[in-house]
C-alpha cells in the first residue's frame, strides 16, 4: 500500500486519510486474537472463507474496473496535452516560416505578438488545469497583462460590469474556463490580420493551416476540458468503496474464524 501511495497525486494526504482506517484493522485483528486465544475450541459461530472468497472477486473486479477507467482517462488526457503542447510549437514555427520574406518593424512585431499570444494561450490553459488544485483564475496568472488582460477582463462575468449579462451565477471556475476561449479568439484576430498588416500578405492556405493549428488546440483544450467537467461515475465509486471497505474490515474475522 504504502509503495502505491507514492504513485498516487497528494500521497501524503492520501496517507494520512488512510492510517487510521489501517491502525483500526490492525486492532481489530489483534482484539480477535486475544479472544481467541482466550476462548480457545470454543467458537459458536465460524465465517466461512467461501463467501470472502466470492466478495474477493467482486472487489477485484470493481477495482480493476475503476483502475481501467482511470488509466484510459490518463491516456486520453496526456494526449490532449500532447496536442496542445504540438499545435502551439507548430502555429509559431508556420508563422515564422510563413513571414520569413518581409523583414520590417512590422512584420516583426506581428511575429512576436503571434508567438506571445500563443504562448498565452498555453499558459491559461495550464492555468484552467491547475485550478483545482491552486485555486488561481486564469486573469490572475502573472503572465496576463497590458491589452490581453483588459480585454479577457471586459468579457468575463465576475467583473461588475460585465455581470449583469450573465445567464445566472457562474462560479469562479467557471469563468476561468472561459479565459482560453477568448484567448484563442484574440490569437485568431491576431493571425488574420496578416493581410492588413503585412506589406506581401501570406497566402490564403498558409493562413488557413495556422488557424488549423489554432483549432486543433482547442479541440485538446476542449478534451482536457471534458475530463476536468465529467467525473467517474458515482455508483461504480460507491460499490467498489462500499465492498472494499466490507471486504478488508472482514479479514480479521475470516482469519480467526470467528464471529463477535
Amino acid at each position: 500500500i504504502h509503495v502505491c501511495l507514492y504513485l498516487t497525486p497528494y500521497s501524503h494526504q492520501i496517507r494520512i486519510q488512510i492510517f487510521p482506517y489501517c491502525l483500526f484493522n490492525v486492532l481489530l485483528m489483534l482484539s480477535l486474537e486475544i479472544i481467541d486465544d482466550h476462548y480457545a475450541g470454543t467458537h459458536i459461530i465460524e465465517i466461512s472463507s467461501q463467501g470472502h472468497t466470492f466478495l474477493t472477486l467482486v472487489v477485484a473486479f470493481l477495482l480493476v474496473s475503476r483502475v481501467n477507467i482511470g488509466l484510459n482517462r490518463y491516456n486520453q488526457a496526456r494526449d490532449c496535452l500532447g496536442v496542445m503542447y504540438r499545435e502551439s510549437r507548430e502555429l509559431i514555427q508556420s508563422c515564422c516560416v510563413f513571414s520569413n520574406h518581409t523583414t520590417d518593424q512590422v512584420a516583426k512585431e506581428w511575429r512576436n505578438q503571434v508567438a506571445y499570444r500563443t504562448l498565452l494561450l498555453l499558459r491559461l490553459s495550464m492555468a484552467v488545469i491547475d485550478y483545482p488544485t491552486t485555486n488561481v483564475p486564469a486573469w490572475d496568472v502573472p503572465e496576463l497583462r497590458g491589452a490581453e488582460l483588459e480585454d479577457i477582463k471586459a468579457s468575463i462575468f465576475v467583473t461588475p460590469e460585465v455581470r449583469r449579462w450573465a445567464h445566472g451565477e457562474r462560479s469562479e471556475w467557471e469563468e476561468t474556463m472561459r479565459v482560453p476561449i477568448r484567448m484563442a479568439y484574440l490569437l485568431r484576430k491576431t493571425v488574420h490580420s496578416q493581410g492588413t498588416v503585412l506589406t506581401e500578405p501570406l497566402a490564403m492556405a498558409q493562413e488557413n493551416q495556422m488557424l488549423g493549428s489554432i483549432n486543433s488546440f482547442m479541440n485538446g483544450y476542449y478534451g482536457i476540458r471534458k475530463f476536468i467537467t465529467t467525473p467517474v461515475p458515482f455508483s461504480l465509486i460507491q460499490m467498489a468503496r462500499t465492498l472494499l471497505f466490507l471486504y478488508v474490515f472482514t479479514v480479521p474475522f475470516v482469519l480467526s474464524f470467528i464471529l463477535i
